[in-house]
């Protein structure tokens, strides 16, 4: 997925939110976050309509593995706003609260 992700972005590097980030997804699971955050920060500042919220899940996971909880929770509000699965939206909704909890 990298290799086809990186090389869809050099053919156009401006325009595909997807080629973004189905390159940010495997540089997250590579540990690579500084390149996982850079790419799914542009595939979401391509798709201004969020027809794709799940870009702002993978960046609440980038910023998890950061240990960023303030932009982690961000995002998944964010994600919150234009998700549409019930499934998806109640997890993350039990997830939110939890994460912002004051910590002891």
């Amino acid at each position: 997925m990298l290799q086809l992700s990186t090389r869809a972005l050099e053919i156009d590097p401006t325009n595909n939110a997807v080629a973004y980030d189905y390159n940010a997804a495997p540089n997250f699971h590579l540990h690579r976050l500084p390149e996982a955050e850079r790419s799914a920060l542009r595939a979401a500042e391509i798709d201004k309509s969020n027809a794709d919220p799940r870009v702002h899940f993978l960046l609440a996971q980038i910023y998890e593995a950061k240990g960023d909880r303030e932009s982690e929770a961000a995002q998944l509000r964010e994600y919150l706003k234009y998700a549409s699965d019930p499934n998806d939206l109640a997890m993350v909704r039990r997830y939110l609260s939890e994460l912002e909890k004051p910590t002891k």
